[in-house]
């Protein structure tokens, strides 16, 4: 069998705008209320690209879909000659044209970046983002709809948190 050429999905504006919007439905309505709370850098070091002392400091409401409804992922409790540590994984959706409306304008940020936090009130913890996924959704009709968060459980070292 062959593809049909009379439908073209890729080329529908029309389509893709009804497929963000049912998308965007759908996380506000199976997900749950988030806090995404970027970093500003305090102390950036050109030369070992990282920063002590990052300032947290504005939170903005926004719906995400847990994506690994199993539970935390990761390497769960760990246990070396250091101490003791969780490494709960978190993996969230969230909708790109909600965050443009939310904290695109607010915060001039056109994707989540690696390094911000996202607190989660159901399960009382902070979680910091480790990566982004930019193309989870594998171009479905010929756009990106959401962004893919892997998060960490956050640990305080340091940094300010208004």
């Amino acid at each position: 069998m062959t593809v049909n050429h009379f439908i073209e999905p890729y080329d529908q504006v029309n389509e893709q705008d009804l497929w963000d919007d049912l998308i965007t439905e759908a996380i506000s309505i199976h997900g749950d209320e988030f806090r995404y709370i970027p970093r500003h850098l305090g102390n950036y070091d050109q030369l070992f690209g990282q920063d002590d002392s990052s300032i947290y400091n504005a939170a903005y409401a926004i719906e995400m879909q847990v994506v690994n409804t199993y539970g935390f992922t990761g390497d769960k409790d760990f246990y070396s000659k250091f101490g003791h540590q969780v490494r709960d994984e978190l993996v969230l959706a969230v909708s790109r044209n909600r965050w443009t409306e939310i904290i695109g304008d607010n915060e001039n940020q056109s994707v989540p970046n690696e390094g911000d936090l996202v607190y989660s009130h159901r399960y009382k913890k902070l979680f910091v983002i480790k990566y982004v996924d930019p193309r989870e959704s594998f171009y479905q009709h010929g756009a990106l709809y959401t962004w893919e968060l892997t998060c960490e459980v956050f640990e305080v070292s340091g940094e300010d948190i208004e």
